[in-house]
């Protein structure tokens, strides 16, 4: 049976502070043959024909509002036998304003906008496993449990960036040894993305949080 991988969003928020469960997005995604190769240049034939995830919200300081036109974000998940494959795209008005301080890995802190996938492998609003990249090209990947991170923790995994007028872009290959899920026909594993803003100190959720 060929495996589907149906990801959604459970993080321990939803959890603790009683997100409606009516509102958790899905994505559907199918194994591909193809794979990109990962430059963060976003021209690859395996991305063309995948649906993109769109409608980001703002997580700080806002409380669920709409991102604004001039800073829409898309995102976009495939797979193989060997990894999954993200690519995002960070649209800005004002691409000259993306900050690209460069910092030591697992380091957010500097002044570099950033993109953070999220996964919660075994879907149990407890465990998740984080991967993310600046805009600068710092990597950063953290296990977290009831939401304290260890950033000692360090898994091998590729991102790369690049950018343009309209905005940086980010890939990602995350190979399953980094997730250690169950083997099963069907996965079906807790999922959020998370982008910084730091010109406009916001930052933006997939799906919503409380």
């Amino acid at each position: 049976m060929r495996t589907r991988l149906i990801l959604f969003f459970c993080l321990i928020s939803f959890v603790s502070l009683g997100q409606d469960m009516g509102s958790k997005k899905e994505l559907n995604t199918s194994r591909v043959s193809s794979t990109p190769k990962i430059d963060g240049i976003l021209d690859d034939e395996a991305w063309q024909n995948v649906d993109s995830e769109t409608n980001f919200i703002e997580l700080n300081p806002g409380d669920g509002t709409p991102e604004p036109a001039t800073h829409k974000t898309e995102v976009k998940l495939i797979y193989d036998d060997e990894a999954i494959y993200i690519a995002a795209y960070m649209y800005d008005s004002d691409a000259s304003s993306i900050l690209k301080q460069f910092s030591q890995r697992d380091n957010f802190d500097s002044q570099a906008d950033f993109f953070l996938v999220s996964f919660n492998p075994f879907n149990d609003g407890i465990n998740e496993t984080k991967f993310g990249v600046t805009a600068a090209g710092t990597l950063a990947d953290t296990k977290s449990v009831n939401g304290d991170d260890d950033f000692t923790w360090s898994a091998v995994f590729v991102a790369k960036v690049s950018n343009d007028d309209k905005g940086w872009y980010a890939e990602f290959k995350i190979p399953y040894s980094a997730l250690r899920f169950a083997k099963k026909d069907e996965q079906i594993l807790g999922l959020q993305f998370y982008r910084e803003i730091k010109a406009l100190n916001k930052t933006f959720t997939w799906n919503y949080v409380n």
